[in-house]
């Protein structure tokens, strides 16, 4: 495989894991001013959607003014031993601007955005290495050579 191709192969594979991790860390961010409180478990059913097992969780919290709130998360895997029976204690985070923007401390992940980002920063880098001496022997082979003077 010329070096190029397989720079290129690194480069875009970069991009695309960089760019997960970031969209994560967004998310992530996007939460990390949020209040905590504990909520119950109301209900769970399971839904298939595109292939997938999803687990709908119904939960109510209340806020720091005693205000009750419902509202629903979705968990694409199951995860270990996560009690999720009704009644059950769950972290969630609330915006107080906006109740409706609740989520549960379990569907925000746990800093996976850490992993993905280290991997495409270094995919990128080494792609971008082997573009670049790809690149360099690319121009010495098309460099003109000197023409040889003769005796003289």
């Amino acid at each position: 495989m010329p070096l190029w191709t397989l720079g290129l192969v690194f480069v875009l594979t970069g991009i695309v894991l960089s760019g997960s991790g970031l969209r994560m860390l967004a998310g992530d961010w996007e939460w990390a001013q949020a209040i905590t409180t504990t909520g119950r478990v109301i209900v769970t059913e399971w839904q298939r959607e595109d292939k997938q097992n999803l687990l709908r969780v119904s939960y109510g919290y209340q806020d720091e003014r005693g205000t009750i709130y419902h509202n629903m998360g979705t968990l694409a895997r199951k995860l270990g031993r996560l009690n999720l029976e009704p009644g059950a204690n769950l972290v969630v985070l609330y915006k107080p601007e906006d109740h409706s923007q609740s989520r549960l401390q379990v569907e925000l992940g746990a800093g996976e955005w850490k992993f993905l980002l280290a991997i495409g920063l270094a995919e990128l880098i080494a792609g971008s290495s082997l573009l670049v001496i790809s690149l360099k022997r690319f121009l010495v082979r098309r460099a003109p050579t000197e023409p040889s003077c003769g005796p003289g």
